[in-house]
C-alpha cells in the first residue's frame, strides 16, 4: 500500500544515499517538499517512491500556503511548507465554529434549526436574504446570520467565553474591541481583523479540542457543530471542516482556511489547509480552501 511519510527535520537540508529501518535511499528535498510517498521496495525494504509535490497544487491555484495533517492513532504530524505554521491571522468564518457553539451555549440558538431572523443585510447568497437556519447560515458561511448571533450574546459575554477558551492570541482579550453593530449590519468585533489572530497550529489545537469534547461546552452543542461541519466522502474518509477567508487590505494580504478533520474506522485524522497572496481580488482562493485538501486525499494514500 502506498503511505504517506514525513522526512525527519534533520533530514530537511541534507540527505544522501541512507539506509534506515525505515528508508532503502533517501534523495534531497527541499524545506517545502517534506512529506514523501513510499513503497515497498524489490528487497522488502521501504524505498522513497516519489516526493510529494503539494507545491504543484498551490502552484494550480497560483497561492502559497501550508497544510499539515495530525495522525491521532500514530500521534504524528506531516507538514508541507512548515515556515507558515505559527503564523497569525485572522480566523476568518472559521471563527464561525466558535460563535455558533457559544450561541448554542448561551440559549441564543436551540439547535441547528433555530430560525434567525433576517436584518436586511443583502447578501451574495440570494436564498441568504430572508429568515434562515444556523444550519444554513453556517453551512454557507453567512455573515450577517453570525453578526446577529454576536449580537444577541453581546460583547461581555463574548469576551469571557474567548477568554475560557484562550482562543488565538486572546488568552486576555480584555483590549478586545466591544462589539458594535452599524449601519450595515456589519459588527467591528468581526471587521477589526488585527484584534483576532490565530496560527495553524492554534487552530488544529483548536480542532483537536472540538473532536475529543475538550471545549467548555455541552456535548450535545458540540455533536451539533460536527454534525453541521460534515463536508463529504473521499475515498472513504468523512470530511468534516470550516473554510473561511478574509482580505486583511491594511497588510496586503488575502487568507483563507480549510480547518477540520477526517474519520475512516477507527482512524482520526486532523488537518489545516492556511492559504494566502499579495493579490486582494484573486479569483482562486475561496475555491481553493477545500479543493486542495480534497486533491490531496484523491492523490494519496494516508498513514496507517
Amino acid at each position: 500500500m502506498k503511505r504517506i511519510k514525513i522526512i525527519p527535520p534533520l533530514l530537511l537540508f541534507f540527505v544522501t544515499a541512507v539506509s534506515f529501518k525505515e528508508y532503502t535511499h533517501i534523495s534531497i528535498v527541499n524545506e517545502k517538499d517534506i512529506l514523501i510517498q513510499i513503497k515497498p521496495g524489490p528487497d522488502s525494504m521501504p524505498s522513497l517512491e516519489k516526493i510529494l509535490d503539494l507545491k504543484t497544487i498551490y502552484n494550480e491555484f497560483g497561492l502559497d500556503g501550508m497544510f499539515v495533517l495530525y495522525n491521532a492513532k500514530k500521534q504524528a504530524y506531516y507538514f508541507y511548507n512548515k515556515s507558515l505554521y505559527n503564523q497569525p491571522a485572522t480566523p476568518a468564518s472559521t471563527f464561525n465554529i466558535t460563535t455558533a457553539l457559544i450561541a448554542l451555549e448561551e440559549g441564543v440558538c436551540k439547535d441547528d434549526n433555530s430560525i434567525i431572523q433576517w436584518n436586511g443585510y443583502v447578501s451574495k447568497n440570494r436564498e441568504a436574504n430572508k429568515d434562515i437556519s444556523l444550519q444554513f447560515g453556517f453551512q454557507h458561511n453567512i455573515d450577517w446570520l453570525f453578526w446577529e448571533l454576536r449580537k444577541k450574546i453581546g460583547a461581555k459575554k463574548m469576551k469571557d467565553w474567548l477568554s475560557k477558551l484562550r482562543y488565538g492570541n486572546l488568552a486576555t482579550p480584555s483590549g478586545m474591541d466591544s462589539l458594535k453593530i452599524t449601519p450595515m449590519g456589519i459588527d467591528s468585533f468581526w471587521v477589526v481583523s488585527s484584534t483576532i489572530r490565530i496560527t495553524p497550529a492554534q487552530q488544529l489545537e483548536y480542532i483537536k479540542r472540538l473532536y475529543y469534547e475538550q471545549l467548555p461546552f455541552s456535548k450535545d452543542n458540540i455533536d451539533i457543530i460536527k454534525k453541521l461541519m460534515y463536508d463529504k466522502d473521499i475515498k472513504g474518509y468523512k470530511v468534516y471542516g470550516k473554510r473561511g477567508s478574509y482580505r486583511l487590505t491594511g497588510e496586503g494580504k488575502y487568507i483563507g482556511w480549510y480547518v477540520g478533520y477526517l474519520t475512516k474506522g477507527d482512524q482520526v485524522y486532523f488537518f489545516v489547509n492556511y492559504v494566502q497572496t499579495d493579490d486582494l481580488n484573486h479569483p482562486k482562493i475561496v475555491g481553493s480552501q477545500k479543493e486542495i485538501v480534497f486533491k490531496i486525499l484523491e492523490s494519496y494514500e494516508l498513514p496507517d
